[in-house]
């Protein structure tokens, strides 16, 4: 029986990663603003595709995260023409993970909104 480890690439293997769109990031931490009530709803409303805006709207209704804070914020883009963000969210003793996809037809929208470990009323 042949066990190997399977080895690291080097950097030079390593595929380059396209940088997020600087406006990819503005629509996500304008998304998570308005998720922690720092942001108005009616802003984020033409950035945001119909089921993430109703996502949005419900955790807002529900005054989830009003004394929440925001934690580290990763991207990525899987795509040329999506971006997946997550944050941490803290919520009393507890972290959360929200995750945002973002999607590129003719500008960058939100399309899905959710909060694992955190039901929206």
């Amino acid at each position: 029986m042949d066990t190997q480890l399977a080895r690291r690439p080097a950097d030079e293997e390593r595929p380059v990663l396209p940088p997020i769109p600087p406006q990819a990031l503005v629509v996500a931490l304008a998304t998570l603003e308005g998720l922690l009530g720092r942001r108005g709803l009616h802003q984020l409303r033409p950035w945001m595709g119909s089921a993430a805006f109703l996502q949005l709207v419900a955790h807002v209704d529900a005054k989830t995260f009003d004394h929440s804070r925001l934690g580290r914020l990763r991207l990525q883009m899987p795509t040329p023409c999506a971006v997946e963000a997550s944050a941490r969210i803290s919520l009393g003793q507890r972290w959360l993970v929200c995750t945002i996809r973002l999607d590129r037809a003719d500008r960058w929208r939100c399309s899905e909104v959710t909060v694992l470990g955190c039901l929206a009323a």
